[in-house]
């Protein structure tokens, strides 16, 4: 039986739950909306969070990076919930951080020229068999690769590989352009970032069970 493919979430999660085997929660001080808990293996500063509430905001610092989110009053309330992470609404109220909480990727950025090849096919060679668009769909994604420089996986580098996608020309399929390929965002979610999204959720979660005694 084939293996079931782990997605950057699962990952990120898997490696989440080892490095807290021996964290340990301290709510150094819980006054209605202002709060300050520690999350943390006991006689190390390794992979430690500290988490602050104030009207409005919630201030996460740590190891895995810091940043300051705005929603409502209560905030801690916010990341909880059993559900999981929420890391694209959360982004969205992000106002500031130790760094973007998203990068380029370059899975992202074969997923998209994927498809857009496989847009064009389908809108220019829609009298094929089903066969014979996936072989052409394979063929053209595999000349656009085959354009692309990918020399590193820093900003900078993919960057260029996007330019690389852009410049992307073929006389045998001239209506497939990527001009406003740059749009397409091809970024993903730092596993920094869920990892902090994680170690929220973790905190929040334990207390509204074990202190505040709520549903979430």
């Amino acid at each position: 039986m084939a293996k079931k493919k782990k997605y950057l979430h699962d990952i990120v999660y898997d490696n989440f739950k080892r490095d807290i085997k021996e964290h340990t929660i301290e709510i150094i001080k819980d006054d209605d909306v202002y709060k300050h808990i520690s999350f943390g293996e006991p006689g190390t500063r390794c992979m430690r969070v500290e988490i602050l509430t104030s009207p409005d905001h919630l201030f996460y610092y740590g190891d895995m990076g810091s940043y300051c989110f705005t929603r409502n009053k209560y905030m801690l309330g916010f990341f909880a919930n059993d559900r999981g992470i929420n890391p694209h609404y959360w982004m969205e109220k992000i106002v500031a951080s130790s760094e973007p909480p998203m990068e380029l990727s370059q899975k992202e950025i074969e997923k998209n020229v994927l498809e857009e090849v496989e847009s064009y096919v389908e809108s220019y060679h829609d009298s094929l068999s089903k066969k014979k668009r996936g072989l052409l769909t394979k063929t053209i994604f595999d000349d656009v690769m085959d354009s692309v420089s990918f020399n590193g996986d820093s900003d900078y580098w993919l960057s260029r590989a996007i330019s690389d996608v852009m410049d992307y020309s073929n006389s045998e399929y001239p209506e497939l352009t990527f001009e406003d390929f740059y749009e397409y965002g091809c970024k993903e979610y730092t596993t920094r970032y869920l990892w902090c999204c994680f170690a929220l959720n973790h905190v929040a979660n334990y207390y509204f069970k074990n202190i505040y005694k709520e549903e979430v």
